[in-house]
């Protein structure tokens, strides 16, 4: 069956949940149905009904408890459609760099917050809309929104790595930081890469809304942090969700951030 195109900026998302705990499942399932634009089409208790689920329902979005029967869940994403979306719902912590390594989106650890959850769910749909959207050439791009691009566009980077020339989603760019003429830019879940490119020129194009400039020397998505950790007076830890990485701010981008997150908080 031939399914109807769908506008990914308004569409409903489908999602199954896998979780060996009928109780866990139907906690999920509640914070799930709070939200009008996903809904859950399919559950699994087992690994062999997971993969049986997805096949036919082809969900958009799976919550899966990777530890089931002792960590075979890690099995199951290999049998997903690349387009599918991953996101882990465990309690247990030793499983997140093999879940991001099998690409999953998010990592959550039960019990989960509704605060908590509700950003995973709009992370999941700006990733859905970015990953549905047409790729736009950076010139259209440009021209559409007066020099500076949107969270769901894609914008082109030579890759160190491919030697290739790569569209990338705007919601992949994590952080930016400057050296001399150039910028490190870390992707989500892809590491870091030496674009030949000003701070200057990514304030300029990026959008404003979602990035911010902190300190000298670093622009930094602010809907992306995780949490953060102070590892001295001077130094502070910055992570971002489904990813590895952390981003190491000095004093003064530190003071700029905590005055950058609570203006956010307060708008």
């Amino acid at each position: 069956m031939i399914k109807p195109p769908r506008n990914p900026a308004l569409a409903s998302l489908s999602a199954m949940i896998v979780d060996s705990d009928p109780a866990s499942i139907h906690r999920l399932e509640a914070a799930i149905k709070r939200n009008p634009r996903m809904s859950v089409g399919c559950t699994a208790t087992s690994i062999a009904t997971a993969i049986k689920q997805a096949a036919t329902h082809h969900p958009d979005v799976v919550f899966l408890d990777v530890s089931m029967a002792g960590g075979d869940g890690m099995n199951v994403p290999r049998h997903l459609d690349s387009g599918q979306m991953v996101v882990v719902v465990t309690d247990r912590p030793e499983f997140a760099v093999a879940a991001f390594e099998f690409g999953a989106v998010d990592y959550l650890l039960k019990p989960v917050s509704a605060k908590r959850f509700q950003e995973t769910l709009k992370r999941l749909h700006c990733l859905f809309a970015t990953r549905n959207k047409a790729a736009m050439p950076v010139e259209a791009a440009t021209a559409k929104h007066a020099g500076r691009l949107s969270i769901t566009d894609r914008l082109p980077l030579f890759s160190s790595q491919t030697k290739q020339k790569e569209l990338v989603p705007v919601a992949d760019v994590l952080w930016v930081k400057a050296v001399q003429n150039y910028s490190a830019v870390q992707l989500l879940g892809r590491g870091r890469e030496l674009i030949k490119k000003t701070l200057s020129e990514w304030e300029l194009m990026l959008p404003q809304h979602d990035f911010r400039r902190v300190g000298r020397s670093h622009l930094v998505q602010i809907l992306s942090i995780r949490s953060t950790e102070p590892t001295s007076r001077r130094e502070l830890l910055v992570y971002f969700h489904g990813d590895t990485q952390s981003l190491t701010l000095g004093r003064a981008a530190t003071i700029r951030l905590k005055t950058v997150l609570k203006d956010a908080a307060s708008g």
